[in-house]
């Protein structure tokens, strides 16, 4: 037995602490998610291993009646149309060439797949629980295309009516019980307000669509990378919690910049806070676990492993117990298992791997330590998220706003004291001097990317995405 076998299992917590990172992160994309989220939300369509036909099988002809039959019966004509669909729907052609999802432009397109590793159901019941009008919503946002909406069209000549798709129940509270935990939830929730924004013009199915895909991955992102302290500390405020600092100037940033230094720091901290906490889960669990006295020290493990994780599979539990080894103590059998399940450098990686791929983390493996960072679509989905349609507001106000709703610290704001809370990362003379110029550099990108406007005056108001475009 090796300690891989066990490394990301989410079976012994998954029930109490969500959005476990699993041991599948690497192949976790927004494509697969919002595949995922959907599928949660109103279960696999039929009709969607026709779709997967024409993309993924040369060999079989597609039973979709809207195809012609002068495509169909002319394998060159059949050859192009494929290759012209895979550029349109499959988000997965040139890393998984027998498998991957189809990027759901409609829900009949929907299919059942690992390639989330459970994220997408859990982004789900997160935001089901905080918006009790998201399934009309949704059905609404897929239902019949606009004019000019290229991609609805194609997915309802593709597919036909998707009316059949009902919605399937779900949770009815937030993931967290805790105070900040259910407030965190509902702002989670609205990562996805800018996919159901009233369309203008400029807001086709496409950028529609990537908006959701995104809010999807960037809920399930910045949820893993708390849940494990919010389930186990119970804070009230972002103060209770390790704190978030995301460099904000250029990504990735010079590895000598102080700010890159502190944003990696910071990421160091929240690592390091998740692991801690996901072991005192698993020393509370086992401590309640009471064995007899009279139990032989052979099978100590086996007992206190199975009454501690009833729900873990069998295969799951003998590998626990082979990791565990006969050790007698629960704080040593929560240390073995801890180790096992989420070794030195596991979280590291993966919330590195999971949020370079949104744009809140980097950089790409090799090139430094991992930090905290905001790419430009990240920024843009924030902004998006936090300033109502057609309003603006205050750039120093918008970050206490960013810090308020995600923990986010990106400058001094109006009337947080960001310094107190880095103070443990560095000197406070030197993080005040950090968070200013990260502030400010961070302020010129967003006027830079149309994301805010900079007056006569002097002040700085980040804005709605439609209200840039006026």
């Amino acid at each position: 037995m090796t300690v891989s076998k066990l490394r990301g299992r989410r079976s012994f917590l998954r029930n109490q602490v969500p959005f476990l990172l699993g041991r599948n992160y690497d192949r976790v994309a927004p494509s697969h998610v919002l595949n995922g989220f959907l599928c949660a939300a109103f279960g696999p369509n039929p009709s969607a291993k026709n779709i997967r036909v024409l993309l993924r099988n040369p060999d079989l002809l597609p039973e979709i009646p809207s195809i012609a039959a002068s495509i169909l019966e002319d394998p060159q004509h059949l050859s192009r149309f494929r290759q012209a669909m895979g550029v349109v729907l499959n988000a997965d052609r040139r890393l998984f060439p027998s498998g991957g999802s189809v990027f759901p432009v409609s829900l009949g397109m929907v299919s059942q797949h690992l390639m989330d590793d459970g994220f997408g159901s859990e982004v789900w019941e997160l935001a089901c629980a905080c918006d009790r009008n998201l399934s009309p919503r949704i059905r609404s946002f897929f239902g019949a295309p606009i004019h000019g909406d290229v991609l609805g069209q194609l997915g309802s000549v593709l597919c036909g009516d998707i009316s059949a798709c009902d919605p399937k129940h779900s949770r009815t509270k937030p993931p967290w019980d805790s105070e900040l935990g259910a407030t965190y939830a509902r702002k989670l929730a609205a990562l996805l307000s800018p996919a159901f924004a009233e369309a203008g013009g400029f807001a086709m199915r496409s950028s529609r669509l990537i908006a959701l895909s995104s809010g999807c991955f960037a809920i399930g992102f910045l949820a893993t990378l708390r849940s494990a302290e919010i389930t186990h500390r119970r804070p009230k405020t972002w103060s209770d919690l390790s704190p978030m600092f995301v460099f904000g100037g250029m990504p990735p940033g010079r590895a000598n910049d102080p700010a890159t230094r502190l944003a990696s720091k910071s990421f160091a901290t929240v690592v390091a806070a998740q692991r801690d906490a996901l072991r005192e889960i698993l020393v509370k669990r086992l401590k309640r676990r009471r064995v007899p006295a009279s139990t032989p020290k052979t099978q100590y493990a086996r007992v206190v492993v199975a009454g501690a994780f009833p729900d873990a599979s069998d295969k799951d539990q003998e590998l626990a117990r082979d990791a565990v080894g006969r050790v007698q103590d629960a704080e040593k059998v929560a240390d073995r298992l801890a180790d096992a399940l989420y070794p030195a450098g596991f979280l590291d990686r993966g919330f590195r791997r999971v949020g370079r791929k949104l744009g809140l983390a980097g950089p790409d493996r090799g090139f430094g330590s991992p930090r905290f960072l905001l790419e430009t679509p990240a920024l843009a989905l924030l902004s998006a998220a936090t300033v109502p349609p057609g309003n603006s507001i205050g750039f120093r106000d918008w970050l206490d706003e960013i810090f308020l709703r995600f923990g986010i610290i990106l400058g001094p704001g109006q009337r947080t004291d960001c310094t107190a809370l880095l103070a443990h990362l560095d000197t406070p003379g030197v993080v005040t001097s950090i968070l200013r110029e990260n502030q400010e550099a961070l302020r010129r990108r967003m006027v830079r990317a149309g994301l805010a406007m900079e007056y006569s005056d002097g002040e700085t108001e980040v804005v709605s995405p439609e209200r840039r475009t006026d």
